[in-house]
């Protein structure tokens, strides 16, 4: 079952609308097809290797009775697919996955209803769902930067307090996230759950840094809008689980997050599931 079904086009500028698939003149009353789940892999003496969630494809039925509707909706199909620009399929208003609707077979026709087959290419393998955002602010003292001088030396530096936070991954296996930092910040440094991200780049005030993780990017956006890949400053350790890997997944369970308090950032958990959950409607 089904409450909202949404396809928003690869192709257009950022007022495009998005294509409504489960609407009073078209819908798509059913997806148990979307919800098929089918791994790649290679069987091994005693395992599995080569274990990867590949790009599928499905078929739906759609049910029509405006065919004006329904050719604007090819147009919209036909020009993502010639561009090779995806659109996005969302269901329930949560998970959502890359997509082409890349053929249509009218199964009926009336004067008042078509019916048609339609086959959706889904791209990634996985539907995901962006969890709440966890908000870590920049903290400044009342005096601002400036501490103390005791009126002797100390056999080591002090420092300020490491400001601390936590996120919750709920599932049984890491996920990937999207993180932005805010200027003003010189070579920003998070901890989480152990892991250090870390990118060697001045974000400027007014501009702001962003890491994701599903895309493996790593841009700086300056206060006027310029757009610039500092990839290369981003430390990746020796890979996943090496301590310094900048695209590290969040483990199951509550990781602890912690930075020096100098700048802000926002932290977005990115749940992937093999299908959209049964649970969604609940």
């Amino acid at each position: 079952m089904v409450a909202s079904l949404t396809y928003m086009p690869g192709t257009g500028d950022e007022d495009r609308q998005p294509v409504d698939l489960y609407s009073s003149h078209c819908w798509i009353g059913s997806i148990p097809e979307l919800r098929t789940v089918e791994w790649d892999y290679d069987v091994t003496p005693g395992n599995l290797t080569g274990v990867t969630r590949p790009a599928a494809e499905r078929h739906v039925k759609l049910i029509c009775t405006s065919p004006a509707i329904l050719d604007s909706m090819r147009a919209v199909f036909d020009a993502d697919l010639l561009n090779r620009t995806p659109g996005t399929l969302t269901v329930n208003g949560e998970w959502s996955q890359r997509c082409y609707l890349t053929a249509s077979e009218p199964d009926e026709t009336s004067p008042s209803t078509v019916t048609a087959q339609l086959t959706i290419v889904l791209l990634d393998g996985v539907w995901r769902r962006d969890a709440d955002t966890i908000q870590c602010v920049a903290h400044h003292g009342d005096t601002g930067n400036t501490w103390l001088d005791l009126p002797f030396d100390l056999p080591c530096d002090l420092q300020a307090p490491r400001m601390s936070a936590s996120v919750t991954n709920q599932l049984p296996y890491g996920v990937k996230w999207r993180m932005i930092v805010y200027g003003p910040a010189s070579n920003p440094r998070v901890s989480i759950g152990g892991n250090e991200v870390m990118v060697d780049v001045l974000v400027p005030d007014g501009g702001y840094l962003t890491i994701d993780a599903i895309k493996r990017t790593v841009t700086l956006t300056a206060a006027n809008g310029d757009i610039s890949n500092v990839f290369g400053k981003a430390r990746r350790g020796s890979g996943q689980g090496s301590g310094t890997y900048v695209f590290e997944p969040i483990a199951p369970g509550t990781s602890v997050i912690e930075w020096d308090g100098s700048f802000g950032f926002d932290l977005t958990p990115v749940e992937e599931r093999s299908a959209p959950p049964w649970s969604t409607l609940s």
